[in-house]
């Protein structure tokens, strides 16, 4: 019983490191480089890094943009930047900022199509959000202490 055991967890692991690492190649593949012409609308357009004249893709923040880490993104880019991004659709020329993925057993989780900006990847850029968030809340309270000082 015991050897039965021991060949089982041999062949499991044998099974699954291949799989893992043609799972790896094939996302690979699909993954570019562009270089930020502009943002518009939620909307960045992307040239390809040896033709800054030509757009040839567009990253589209508008239906993930309440989630923070995909807001974050969004702000952390800037024109000029280098995008490594995820295109699944091969092809495709408007590519969604994320898309959710469902689990085997249920729930499921987000993946985030921009991978990296100017190197950077996304779970390490600065959070911008915070610090949107903290600047509106001082300009509202030296607004209110503007308002104050004229009334008295």
């Amino acid at each position: 019983m015991k050897k039965f055991g021991s060949s089982f967890k041999f062949s499991k692991t044998t099974m699954l490191i291949p799989l893992f690492a043609l799972s790896m190649h094939s996302c690979n593949e699909a993954n570019e480089t562009g270089i930020v012409k502009a943002k518009i609308d939620n909307q960045v357009f992307l040239t390809p890094v040896n033709d800054t004249d030509f757009v040839y893709r567009v990253i589209t923040f508008n239906e993930a943009r309440k989630d923070r880490k995909t807001k974050n993104i969004y702000l952390n880019i800037n024109e000029g930047d280098t995008i490594l991004f995820h295109n699944d659709g091969g092809d495709a020329v408007e590519i969604r900022s994320s898309c959710y993925h469902s689990a085997i057993l249920g729930g499921g989780h987000r993946y985030y199509n921009v991978l990296s900006i100017n190197g950077v990847r996304v779970d390490s850029l600065p959070d911008l959000v915070y610090k949107q968030k903290r600047d509106a809340e001082i300009k509202a309270l030296n607004e209110r202490y503007q308002n104050l000082i004229k009334q008295h």
